[in-house]
Formats: C-alpha cells, sequence, structure tokens
C-alpha cells in the first residue's frame, strides 16, 4: 500500500505540473510573447528571448508558475523516494537493516584489510627470518668447530631450528626491526602470529531474489492460504511441543 501510494502521488505530481506547463505555453502562444517587442528597465528595447518570457510570466502569472514548480519538484523527490524503497525490495531488507548491513559491511572491510596487512607483516617476517637465520647456521654446520668455541651442534641452545631459537629468546634480531611491511617490528615473535581469516561476507537470508522479494511484498505470506488447525488444535499442539521440550530438558 505504501509503494502504490508513492506512486500515485509521483503520477498526480508529474500530470499536474505537465497540465500547467501546457497551461502557460498556450498562454504565451496566445499573447504572441515571441514576437513582442520589450521594454527594458533603462528603456532599451529587446527582442523576446525564452529568458525574458519566463521573467514576464513570473511576474504576471506567478501562481500557476509556482505551482508548476512545486508539482513538478515534488514528483521528482517522490520518485527518488520511491525508486529508494524499491532498491530495499529488491535487496531484501528494510531502512533500519540497510544501515546495520552498510555498518557491517564497512566492519567486514576492516577486518579483511587487517588480514591482510598481518599477511604482509608475517609475510615479510618469515622471509627476513630464513634469510638471515638459516643461511648462518648452514654455513656453521658446514664449518668444523675452532679451538675454544663450540659449533651449531654443540651449542646446547640451538637445536636446529632458527625460528624456534628466536622463539626461545623471545626477540626479534635487531636487523629484523624497522624492516616489516607498514613499518613498524615489533620485538617478540608473538605479535608477528598470523591472523586467522575472518571468513566470508554472512549474506541476508530475507533475501530470495528479484521475483521473491517482491512477491513478499505485493502476495505477504499473512494473505496467503494456509492450513489452519482452528484454535484448541493451535493450543493443544503448543502444549505438547512444550511438554516434549520439557520432559528432554528433565531426561
Amino acid at each position: 500500500m505504501f509503494l502504490l501510494f508513492l506512486w500515485t502521488n509521483a503520477t498526480a505530481f508529474f500530470y499536474e505540473g505537465y497540465v500547467i506547463v501546457c497551461i502557460l505555453i498556450a498562454q504565451v502562444k496566445e499573447l504572441g510573447l515571441y514576437d513582442a517587442v520589450f521594454v527594458g528597465p533603462t528603456g532599451e528595447r529587446l527582442r523576446a528571448n525564452n529568458k525574458i518570457i519566463l521573467l514576464y510570466m513570473m511576474k504576471h502569472r506567478f501562481r500557476l508558475m509556482t505551482v508548476a514548480i512545486l508539482a513538478l519538484t515534488m514528483a521528482v523527490m517522490v520518485t527518488f523516494f520511491g525508486l529508494y524503497h524499491m532498491r530495499l525490495i529488491l535487496r531484501g531488507v528494510t531502512t533500519n537493516e540497510s544501515a546495520k548491513w552498510a555498518d557491517a559491511n564497512d566492519y567486514y572491510t576492516h577486518l579483511m584489510d587487517t588480514w591482510r596487512e598481518n599477511a604482509r607483516a608475517c609475510s615479510a617476517a618469515v622471509k627476513l627470518l630464513i634469510n638471515q637465520n638459516v643461511g648462518p647456521l648452514m654455513n656453521e654446520k658446514r664449518q668444523p668447530s675452532s679451538i675454544g668455541q663450540k659449533s651449531g651442534d654443540d651449542d646446547p641452545h640451538r637445536d636446529g631450528n632458527p625460528i624456534n631459537n628466536l622463539e626461545k629468546n623471545g626477540k626479534v634480531p635487531d636487523e629484523l626491526n624497522g624492516q616489516v611491511s607498514g613499518g613498524v617490528a615489533p620485538g617478540s615473535l608473538a605479535s608477528k602470529v598470523p591472523l586467522p581469516h575472518p571468513g566470508d561476507m554472512p549474506s541476508n537470508i530475507y533475501n530470495i531474489g528479484l521475483w521473491g522479494n517482491l512477491g513478499e511484498v505485493l502476495w505477504p505470506r499473512y494473505c496467503r492460504p494456509q492450513k489452519r488447525k482452528g484454535n484448541w488444535g493451535n493450543a493443544l499442539e503448543t502444549s505438547q511441543t512444550v511438554f516434549w521440550l520439557k520432559e528432554e530438558v528433565t531426561n
């Protein structure tokens, strides 16, 4: 009913504006204003043009011109208002829900941007850790231990995995600081833990497609024929359901 109200008013406003414009055009032709010569405020004689004729009609047909402008303005406004509600119907949301879904989309975009930045930072950190620690560690294992020095295999603080060694120390090498994506390098590997993926954006379960949404508006569910059991049948079914739920909880 509300959409019918909007489109009826929009049609009425357009029709009203069209009729008044036709009346004004007929008066312009009847008075022969395009062939007339007008006198300016300083006494100069001016040939007729659209601007001069419009000013003349605004002065001598002020009421008709005002109503025409008002009718056409309201027609455009009501039309766009109706198109906005049609857009809501096609999306399967209300005005309040559309604002909430917009906030949800913004928050999901923020989560995805944070996840991508974290993924880039973790990737950069892992590459630097591998380049700066795995290479020297492999070279150290290949070289025989010198007198008075422990080799990589004899060092009790090393287990063969540079990342595990760094986790035990709890610090990132100084050369890693300032080289992580974004210009910020934390001082511990704990902040390099990848964030879980936010997952897919939740979908609107009430959006059942173009024709389905239109059908919900033109033929609501409460107007459709349904199998009715009567008041006693509904009450009995409800009481049985509640009793079954209580029995399940008790057991």
